[in-house]
């Protein structure tokens, strides 16, 4: 099984499709129901300068609160992002092919590798963002700080 930086355009469109309706119908099944609102409006030109133009089309790095596990799933149906996690979860059977397919970038928390596998984890990050920024891999990140 390739990761998502090798699936080719169809394969792609296919798994977020696939995804956002397993996302939905799993929220929809728990008696939970999901309502997107397009954020269109936003003006960050105060903070950004006034060259900044929104780009809705493009990757994105998501940093949020991670408030519950219903947060992933959230966001797996709506962006089918790649993400930061635990180096543990990764040893989970199912969860551990997931980390795999959506090229998920690991994180060590704890131990005596951890303050390398932080800054290992760093210059991942930063390097992922450059390839978005490049065009260079089609899925945005998802950061939840308080969790990986």
């Amino acid at each position: 099984m390739s990761d998502i930086k090798n699936l080719k355009d169809k394969e792609y469109k296919f798994m977020k499709w696939y995804s956002s309706l397993m996302v939905t119908l799993g929220f929809r099944l728990s008696g939970y129901t999901i309502e997107r609102e397009e954020m269109k409006n936003l003006n960050y030109k105060k903070y950004l300068g006034p060259d900044w133009e929104a780009e809705f089309d493009k990757n994105c790095t998501i940093v949020g609160n991670h408030s519950s596990y219903m947060d992933d799933f959230l966001v797996l149906g709506w962006q089918l992002p790649s993400f930061v996690g635990k180096k543990n979860m990764a040893d989970i059977p199912f969860i551990g092919l997931i980390y795999k397919i959506l090229n998920i970038i690991v994180v060590d928390r704890v131990g005596k590798n951890a303050e390398a596998s932080k800054k290992m984890a760093f210059q991942k990050i930063a390097e992922r963002q450059e390839e978005m920024e490049a065009d260079k891999v089609r899925n945005s990140l998802c950061i939840f700080p308080e969790g990986a």
